[in-house]
């Protein structure tokens, strides 16, 4: 399986297609392993109504003025199973 890797540079049409070829159809038990990035730069919180919300941080600089970007990603399940990538927002800090 393909981890997840998320770049700085990307914009949300491609974090879009990069999240459904990565996500899609992978157990609910297993998503945290996809997830390409360092376990302290992404979040991924369940939500009451069986969806969760991946955040993901970013880092485009990792010296000061550390320009990073946070990505949210909302997912929808099925049987356990990622069945929908919902809204992305990518908001943008350091510039």
């Amino acid at each position: 399986m393909t981890p997840l890797e998320i770049r700085a540079d990307m914009d949300v049409a491609t974090i879009c297609a990069t999240c459904e070829k990565t996500l899609l159809n992978v157990h609910a038990t297993e998503l945290a392993g996809v997830i390409g990035h360092h376990r302290d730069d992404f979040d991924l919180i369940w939500l009451a109504d069986g969806s969760a919300v991946l955040n993901t941080r970013v880092w485009q600089e990792m010296v000061p003025p550390f320009r990073h970007s946070v990505v949210v990603v909302n997912l929808s399940f099925e049987n356990g199973r990622v069945s929908d990538i919902g809204a992305i927002e990518k908001h943008q800090f350091g510039t």
